[in-house]
C-alpha cells in the first residue's frame, strides 16, 4: 500500500509497434507467445526501456503514425502505444524468427483484410469482432480501429514520406 493506504497501481510503459510494409503493399504481424497477448497477432515491436529515446531504437528509417492507449486488465497493464512505419528494403523478403519464445510465426497482410473484417464501430461495440479468420489482435492493433477509425497506416505512411520530402524511402532491411 502507498502513502495514503491506497493500492499502488503500476506504471504506464510506452509500447514501440512498427507496420513494416512490403512490395505488395503487406504489412508484418506476428503470432504472439510468451507474454500478455499471447496467442494473438500483434506488429513487430516491444516497449520502450527507461531512458531509451525513439531515436535509439534499432531501425533508422520510420515515421510516426499515430499512439493508442491500451489497457490490458487481465494482465494489470497500461500501456501507451505508438505505431511507426517503414519499407521493407534488400534481397530477403521473408522473415526469420529471431526469438521462438517471443513469435511463433510472422506472416504478411492487407489492412484491407482487417479493415474488412473490423469495422470500427462494432469492433468498438463488440469484443468477439477480435478474430478475422480465426485469429485474434492484439490489443493496441485491436485499438487502432477503436481509438483510430478511418486510419490507413500505409496510406498515412505515405503522406507523411511526402510531407517530409523523404519520399520515395526503401525503410528497413532484415538481419
Amino acid at each position: 500500500m502507498g502513502s495514503n493506504d491506497k493500492p499502488e497501481l503500476p506504471n504506464v510503459r510506452t509500447g514501440v509497434n512498427i507496420f513494416l510494409f512490403n512490395e505488395k503493399r503487406q504489412f508484418l504481424l506476428g503470432l504472439r507467445q510468451g507474454s500478455h497477448g499471447k496467442n494473438t497477432w500483434g506488429l513487430p515491436g516491444g516497449h520502450i526501456e527507461f531512458g531509451e529515446t525513439f531515436e535509439g531504437l534499432a531501425y533508422s528509417d520510420l515515421e510516426f503514425l499515430t499512439v493508442t492507449n491500451d489497457v490490458f486488465t487481465e494482465a494489470n497493464k497500461h500501456y501507451t502505444t505508438n505505431f511507426f512505419a517503414a519499407k521493407l528494403k534488400g534481397d530477403r523478403k521473408d522473415p526469420v524468427l529471431m526469438e521462438k519464445d517471443k513469435c511463433l510465426e510472422w506472416k504478411w497482410f492487407a489492412w484491407e483484410e482487417l479493415e474488412e473484417h473490423y469495422k470500427a464501430d462494432d469492433a468498438a461495440k463488440k469484443d468477439e469482432r477480435n478474430k478475422f479468420q480465426g485469429k485474434e489482435l492484439f490489443l493496441p492493433m485491436l485499438s487502432l480501429f477503436r481509438q483510430r477509425a478511418g486510419l490507413h497506416p500505409l496510406k498515412a505512411y505515405e503522406v507523411r514520406l511526402r510531407e517530409t520530402d523523404k519520399w520515395p524511402v526503401v525503410g528497413l532491411t532484415f538481419k
